[in-house]
């Protein structure tokens, strides 16, 4: 039987710091790294080699691969507790390292939400052969993560896991864990078809690597659009601080574009794209449809302040891509041209020849 320190393959595993994964010290023994129970949708970088991602990738990516990971291990577990010549009695001892997986695989529950600003990108991005049964291979990972606490659950409490499926609040009760690993193990056992956590991540950073990029292209094709694409212009206006500031009037005091000069424009920046295609995704198409600024910026990454996007509002705002009313009932909404501008965006690139 192969030491724990062969259990999981060091290239294989991520390691970030604080996290509960099981880990090699090249002494031949396993040990836990410390658990916190920070998210992992909120670290600046990649539980596994992916490339560059931008934020609102990132943080459906590590949750994916977070929970795929320690799925996996806890059925490495199992396997090697069913493989030995290990008694009911030694359970506990292996239960001390599966109980920290189970509960930070649990703890990401309030943070799946990340996955929804992005899931059609990685679906129009993922590999039919990598789809593991569900729509992408980001949303296979949380399906397998959460399909593995379920056997573990329903072992070590199947009262508390009947009663959870009605109220998600409801706690597990972990503790007799240890008086009943054999039995976990025996139920994880009658799963033969369980998927691989491995492959599962590999897919996860091929598909993320391909949304980042789609997205990319995506953006410079907006940026420099082919003869005969409407590019959305402006008149020439001042700066506006405020994001909640009237339009400037032109001199027939009506503030349409027919009071100023057209100039052409520079493109829009990358953030100022994502609120166009953030908010056509909320269906922000109308003012009886309107949204709030703060719930675009939270859709694209929860950790932004929308302070810091105040500029980027204004912009959309006098290139008349977006409206706004004002006061406790207010809100944003894409206008016509604006709607136009963020489908462009949102529809994968055709290929083109110079």
């Amino acid at each position: 039987m192969a030491g724990r320190a062969g259990l999981i393959p060091r290239s294989a595993t991520p390691r970030p710091v604080g996290l509960t994964y099981l880990q090699s010290d090249g002494s031949g023994a396993g040990h836990h790294g410390t658990h916190f129970m920070a998210s992992v949708t909120t670290l600046d970088y990649p539980l596994s080699k992916v490339g560059k991602l931008p934020g609102d990738l990132l943080s459906p990516f590590n949750l994916a691969v977070n929970s795929a990971t320690l799925a996996q291990q806890i059925l490495q577990f199992a396997r090697l507790f069913l493989g030995s010549q290990s008694s009911r009695e030694d359970g506990p001892g292996f239960a001390v390292m599966v109980e920290p997986l189970v509960e930070t695989i649990r703890s990401e529950y309030p943070y799946h939400d990340v996955l929804g600003p992005v899931l059609n990108e990685l679906v129009a991005v993922s590999e039919p052969a990598s789809l593991f049964g569900s729509i992408c291979a980001h949303q296979a990972a949380l399906d397998f993560a959460r399909k593995v606490l379920n056997h573990v659950w329903s072992a070590v409490d199947p009262i508390g896991w009947a009663e959870c499926h009605s109220d998600n609040s409801k706690p597990m009760d972990m503790s007799a864990l240890g008086s009943r690993f054999f039995v976990v193990c025996e139920r994880l056992d009658t799963e033969k078809n369980w998927e691989d956590g491995w492959a599962i991540v590999r897919a996860c950073a091929r598909e993320a690597a391909s949304a980042a990029s789609r997205r990319a292209e995506r953006l410079e094709a907006a940026s420099q659009p082919s003869p005969g694409t409407t590019v959305p212009r402006m008149e020439k206006l001042p700066d506006v601080d405020d994001v909640g500031s009237e339009r400037p009037k032109g001199e027939n005091g009506t503030g349409s574009m027919a009071d100023f000069t057209d100039v052409n424009l520079k493109p829009l920046t990358d953030k100022q794209n994502l609120i166009l295609e953030t908010m056509l995704l909320q269906d922000a198409t109308a003012q009886t449809k309107r949204t709030t600024k703060a719930s675009i910026v939270q859709a694209i990454n929860r950790r932004h302040d929308p302070e810091n996007y105040k500029r980027d509002f204004g912009e959309l705002y006098k290139r008349r891509l977006t409206d706004h009313t004002k006061g406790p009932d207010g809100g944003t909404w894409l206008t016509s041209q604006g709607i136009d501008f963020a489908r462009q965006l949102t529809t994968p690139c055709s290929n083109t020849s110079n």
